[in-house]
């Protein structure tokens, strides 16, 4: 003991605990490591990721713990009330390639079939939709005893979903509410869900001559983790990309929104249209109402833009929607770039 393992007390001290009929779930401390590494070890260990060497186990339960500091929601230890048992893990939590938050669960074996899971999991869901708009589980297909605890739960097996990610998805709640739709004169903008799949492969499957600079046609694992990346950005920062289709004739046209990257030191407003529907004026058409709504509904200071040099129809936009250079900067690319301003428009976009 000493003032950092204080510290570690007192942080773990402020992190929820939640209590059912038999359990008690509180945070994780680096004495449930034992378990964790046994649990993926033990047969069924294969459903996350064992078995496992320790030194890799370790690095999953430290990445699992960080979600609590870096998205305000994690792991809940199971522990037994009568004797203090830690029986397993519930968490809701992102491993490094999720795109939605993700919960799940795991207990030793010894303790299986005791209903334990579901009680903890029921809890733990109902404290996360108080926090989530909605989450996910994912289950392989052979996990049968985890595919019908999530039918208990009440998950609604999302199908478009698990064909993308190629494994069960099991959707908690449902889509978040910040998602917005907006209207112009002549188009409908929605925010993308795993349906829209099928406009993603037919963008890229579009040759690179006929579009720009996007780097088609790509295979089809590589847009399902483009359209991943879309939801992800919803899901993470509360804005994202907007599908665009037309209302006479509901044909689609393109995508246009704002995106933010991980990697990424600014924001952007960026499109991309099918090759038909260029030389309309959609792109300024959907930009000019995605601008307005980061000033009026995100409550943004400025809305920026920023492309490469040779990207000449993407920089003749920005000044058409009144852009002008605040800065030129080298991204992360080792490609320099005038980043635009672009102001409010509050005009009829007809």
């Amino acid at each position: 003991m000493g003032p950092a393992a204080d510290a570690a007390l007192s942080n773990r001290a402020v992190l929820p605990a939640l209590q059912t009929a038999r359990l008690i779930l509180r945070a994780p401390s680096a004495e449930d490591f034992s378990l964790w590494l046994r649990i993926a070890n033990e047969p069924g260990g294969e459903y996350i990721g064992g078995p496992v060497e320790e030194k890799h186990a370790w690095y999953d339960f430290c990445g699992h713990v960080a979600c609590w500091l870096l998205h305000g929601h994690g792991p809940f230890v199971l522990i037994r009330r009568d004797d203090e048992t830690a029986l397993g893990f519930v968490f809701v939590g992102y491993e490094w390639d999720d795109t939605e938050p993700e919960l799940g669960w795991f207990l030793a074996q010894e303790h299986r079939r005791q209903g334990y899971g579901t009680e903890a999991a029921m809890a733990v869901r109902d404290w996360a939709l108080g926090l989530l708009p909605s989450f996910v589980s994912c289950v392989r297909p052979s996990n049968v005893p985890s595919t019908r605890l999530a039918k208990r739960l009440g998950a609604v097996h999302d199908e478009i979903a698990s064909k993308a990610v190629g494994t069960g998805m099991w959707r908690h709640g449902g889509e978040p509410e910040m998602r917005p739709e907006l209207e112009t004169s002549r188009l409908r903008m929605v925010p993308p869900n795993y349906a829209h799949l099928t406009h993603y492969l037919a963008f890229y499957a579009i040759p690179n001559d006929q579009k720009g600079g996007y780097r088609a046609p790509r295979p089809v694992t590589e847009v399902r983790d483009l359209l991943l990346r879309d939801l992800s950005g919803w899901q993470r920062n509360g804005f994202g990309m907007f599908l665009l289709f037309r209302r006479d004739t509901c044909a689609f046209v393109g995508g246009t929104g704002l995106a933010h990257p991980v990697d990424w030191p600014r924001h952007e407003l960026t499109w991309w249209l099918m090759p038909e529907a260029r030389g309309h004026g959609f792109a300024a058409e959907a930009s000019r109402a995605v601008i307005d709504w980061a000033y009026d509904t995100l409550d943004w200071p400025v809305v920026e833009t920023h492309m490469r040099d040779t990207n000449v129809p993407a920089r003749r936009l920005a000044e058409r929607l009144g852009g002008t250079v605040i800065t030129r900067e080298t991204f992360p690319d080792g490609v320099a770039r005038d980043v635009f301003a672009l102001p409010r428009q509050m005009q009829d976009i007809s």
